[in-house]
């Protein structure tokens, strides 16, 4: 007994040795929203045989109005479809809200620092950058910002003001408000990275496309339409399976993909199309994707920047109002020309034949994809913390 608990002993120190030595990454990240979810969990499966990862969401420890938990109201005021409001609120208050709580972002990530004592900050959230830096510039530890949008304009809050010797930040694009927003407050060019948003490596794997649809018995014969509308797009995801199924020249195989709402679902399975398939929540995006003809998506930068990577054609939601910061997102698909807006479902029937049936169509979309920089930042983004942590 005794020799086998020092075999034991022997085996297991080396390894916490180990993970004692590995440098630890505090990063801050929200609760509110795919991509930044998808972003932390990258992150970890990135950097996990190298780092030990803290992953914390202090803009939920702030109060506002005297109210925690507000990435939790963001997400129900979305799923409740009130867009408008929130455009106003965050383009109109939140701005001067979040100033006047600096000082308790700054405690809330001074407590962590305390407790954690990481070799490096990465920022993965908007508006308290400035604070967060200050605090990690007066701990002598270097801060790296890897924002999850195309569109900065919720990161750069107050950074005309920072002053961090040690801060670099990664953008998905020279263009559509990324770089160009950063230079405006000053950050030197020098510091900015464009590497591409985060992406999950999945989505760099090779696909058996032919297998992947006898796996999800998918009929060989026709178009794969794949419709993504997110936790606050159940309505219209129920609107555009309506519209399709009123689609009767065109062999269509729709799959809908409803994440955990089952009412969702309930109401799809009603719907008369010819071809379905409904997904519950799934990892396997890169899967679906894949084996698609099209995406009809929100225009969140989460499911755009899969959908470039796996050199998809898009098509935006617009039937409704979209969160001021997504509009980027639908510029960049209409200048690159691999994708477009549906602003209203009677053109949805148009669209859907050009973009699946269409050969100068389909070829157009595919030079285009040729000449986009592929997305490097599963390539990048470890020599960067090294060299910031190390």
């Amino acid at each position: 007994m005794h020799r086998f608990l020092i075999l034991f002993i022997c085996a297991i120190l080396p390894l916490l040795a180990e993970e004692r030595c590995k440098p630890k990454i505090l990063v801050l990240s929200c609760q509110g929203g795919y991509a930044h979810t998808a972003a932390a969990k990258t992150m970890q499966t990135l950097l996990e045989n190298d780092y030990t990862l803290k992953i914390i969401h202090p803009i939920n420890e702030i109060r506002f109005f005297g109210l925690m938990a507000v990435e939790n109201m963001y997400n129900s005021v979305l799923g409740n479809g009130w867009i408008r409001s929130m455009n106003f609120a965050v383009h109109y208050l939140a701005p001067t809200i979040v100033r006047t709580k600096f000082g308790r972002a700054e405690r809330v990530i001074q407590r962590y620092i305390n407790e954690e004592k990481p070799d490096l900050i990465l920022s993965l959230i908007p508006y308290i950058n400035l604070p967060a830096s200050n605090v990690a510039k007066n701990n002598n530890i270097p801060y790296l910002l890897v924002p999850v949008d195309f569109d900065l304009k919720n990161y750069v809050l107050g950074m005309e003001k920072m002053s961090h010797p040690n801060f670099r930040v990664t953008v998905g694009t020279e263009e559509f408000y990324g770089k160009g927003r950063l230079l405006l407050k000053g950050i030197p060019e020098e510091t900015i990275e464009n590497i591409g948003l985060p992406i999950r490596l999945d989505f760099f794997e090779a696909k058996n496309i032919e297998e992947l649809k006898k796996s999800y018995h998918i009929p060989l014969d026709r178009y794969v339409v794949l419709l993504m509308m997110g936790g606050a797009g159940g309505k219209n995801a129920l609107e555009y399976a309506k519209k399709i199924s009123t689609i009767k020249d065109l062999p269509i195989h729709l799959i809908v993909c409803c994440g955990r709402n089952e009412a969702l679902r309930k109401e799809i399975q009603k719907v008369p199309l010819d071809s379905v398939t409904i997904i519950g929540f799934t990892d396997k995006i890169a899967d679906l994707m894949s084996l698609s003809d099209l995406l009809i998506s929100k225009p969140g930068p989460g499911t755009i920047n899969e959908a470039i990577s796996m050199h998809l054609p898009i098509l935006a939601d617009a039937t409704s109002s979209i969160l001021y910061w997504e509009k980027a997102n639908i510029e960049m698909l209409q200048s690159l020309q691999i994708g477009d807006c549906i602003k209203s479902l009677h053109v949805l029937p148009r669209l859907l034949r050009t973009y699946l049936t269409d050969a100068e169509t389909r070829k157009r979309i595919e030079e285009a994809y040729e000449h986009i920089p592929p997305n490097q930042f599963h390539e990048k983004i470890i020599a960067i913390i090294d060299e910031m942590a190390k």
